[in-house]
C-alpha cells in the first residue's frame, strides 16, 4: 500500500489541479470507469481518472468522449522546456484510455470527427511523437513509443481526389523506437520492434524485428524487456 501511495504522489507532480477537476467532473466530456489492477496478493479497483498537467493543451469537440478506465496522465516530462502535450479531439470521436496511459509533454494527438482511437494499459506517447486518426487506431498494452514517431491511419490525398484511410493496429507490449513512422492499414504483431527511422508501411508478424524504408522484417523470435 506504502509504494503504492508514493507511487501516485509522484505522478502528481506537474499536476494542473483545476484542468483536472474541471474536465474529469464537470466538462461533461469524460467517462470515468473502474480498472482491475492486479497483483500477487489481492486486486484493486480504480476509478477512472486523467491527470492533466500544466504542459497540457486540450480541445474536445461537440459529442466527443475520452473513456478512461484507471489512471491515465497527460502533459507531464521529467525534462524543462518541452513543449506542451496538445490533444486535439474532433466531433463525434471517441478516445479511450486503460490504466497507465502517458501522452507526455511535446506530442500531439489528433483524433478527427467521428474517429476512434485507443490505447492499452501501460502504454506512451513521447516527446515529439505525433498520431493522426482520421478513422480507426488501436494501441495494445505496454507500447513503448520513442521520441520522433508518427502513426497515421490516413496517406491523405491520392490524384484523382481520393483518400486512402485505412486501420492501424499496434499489438501488445511492442517497441517504436526513434523517429519510426507508420502508415495506414498497418499491423505491427505483439511483442515486435522497429528499427529507428523506419517506415512501416506493411503489416509486421509478432516478434519480430523489422528495419528500413520501406521496414521489412529481418529477424524473428526476438524478446525485450519493458
Amino acid at each position: 500500500m506504502k509504494d503504492d501511495i508514493r507511487g501516485y504522489v509522484s505522478k502528481l507532480k506537474g499536476t494542473s489541479v483545476i484542468k483536472t477537476i474541471w474536465y474529469n467532473f464537470f466538462s461533461g466530456k469524460l467517462e470515468r470507469h473502474v480498472s482491475r489492477r492486479e497483483n500477487d496478493r489481492q486486486a484493486r479497483s480504480w476509478t477512472g481518472l486523467l491527470l492533466i498537467g500544466r504542459d497540457a493543451r486540450i480541445k474536445i469537440g461537440r459529442g466527443s468522449r475520452i473513456k478512461i478506465y484507471g489512471l491515465s496522465r497527460i502533459g507531464y516530462s521529467n525534462i524543462s522546456g518541452v513543449k506542451k502535450a496538445v490533444l486535439d479531439i474532433g466531433d463525434d470521436a471517441t478516445l479511450e484510455l486503460l490504466h497507465g496511459c502517458d501522452i507526455l509533454s511535446g506530442s500531439r494527438v489528433v483524433v478527427m470527427n467521428g474517429a476512434k482511437m485507443s490505447m492499452g494499459r501501460k502504454s506512451s506517447v513521447n516527446d515529439d511523437d505525433r498520431i493522426i486518426c482520421t478513422k480507426s487506431i488501436s494501441i495494445g498494452d505496454e507500447v513503448t513509443m520513442a521520441p520522433g514517431v508518427t502513426i497515421r491511419d490516413s496517406m491523405g490525398h491520392k490524384p484523382g481526389g481520393k483518400s486512402e484511410i485505412e486501420p492501424v493496429v499496434i499489438g501488445d507490449h511492442v517497441w517504436l523506437t526513434t523517429g519510426v513512422t507508420v502508415l495506414s492499414g498497418v499491423t505491427i504483431g505483439d511483442g515486435s520492434i522497429v528499427a529507428a527511422h523506419a517506415v512501416v508501411d506493411k503489416s509486421i508478424p509478432e516478434s519480430s524485428l523489422a528495419a528500413g524504408v520501406p521496414a521489412k522484417k529481418i529477424k524473428g523470435g526476438v524478446y525485450w524487456e519493458y
